[in-house]
């Protein structure tokens, strides 16, 4: 199914989705923002939406909050464009069934509370674009992606628990300019080794930010700017 080039805003509340079954949603250059509106009863977009593939051509800027939230029927790996800018609140919440790794292209520059929650199928590598800034509350809590997270220095911001339960990360590279590590950051990333290094633009460790993992880490060395540690 093609979303017509022409169409600025996409909105797909209620019955339209019915139309949609069984179809692969392509959306193309002329989209620039997705959405469902929150009109959606609960629980509908995962009893009814039956698309198994998802294109998001060049020329898509946005994904608002909740626009696939529970469509666990979307499989295989999803590609962002190069255009995309925002990555809404909950936007791919629990697809559950999206495997691989995933890019979030340089382009963007907010990924959202909840963007990618309960993804728990990613079994690839998570690379976050160079000018991404602020990474929301339980962006990628329970996600699972493997290897090593880089967290680019273009980031001054992390939510709470925005990688937490991540248990297939083995090693971390913080951002050399965020100033907090939230509380519950990095809860439960069980697999990480090796050595952690806290810039010193970071102030304040918050609480149980690496909780249970501390163990399993090298060496962690503490930036000279930190004046609290929960």
């Amino acid at each position: 199914m093609a979303i017509p080039s022409k169409t600025s805003i996409l909105y797909r509340i209620g019955s339209n989705l019915e139309q949609e079954q069984s179809a692969s949603g392509v959306i193309d250059g002329g989209v620039t923002s997705v959405y469902f509106g929150g009109q959606i009863p609960s629980g509908y977009r995962q009893n009814n939406l039956t698309t198994t593939s998802l294109s998001l051509g060049c020329g898509v800027t946005e994904v608002r909050q909740l626009a696939f939230s529970g469509c666990s029927n979307l499989t295989g790996q999803l590609a962002l464009p190069e255009t995309l800018t925002t990555l809404g609140n909950s936007c791919f919440e629990a697809c559950s069934n999206l495997t691989g790794g995933l890019v979030i292209p340089n382009s963007v520059t907010t990924v959202g509370s909840a963007a990618f929650k309960n993804c728990t199928s990613f079994n690839g590598q998570l690379i976050i674009g160079s000018s991404v800034v602020t990474i929301g509350s339980q962006a990628f809590i329970n996600c699972g992606f493997i290897g090593n997270l880089v967290i680019p220095n273009s980031v001054t911001s992390i939510g709470t628990e925005a990688f937490a339960d991540c248990t297939n990360i083995t090693g971390l590279t913080l951002s050399q300019s965020i100033t907090v590590i939230p509380a519950q950051a990095f809860r439960g990333c069980l697999a990480m080794t090796g050595d952690v290094v806290i810039p010193n633009a970071v102030t304040a460790i918050e609480d149980q930010a690496f909780q249970g993992i501390l163990s399993g880490l090298g060496a962690v060395t503490i930036g000279s700017s930190v004046v609290h540690i929960d």
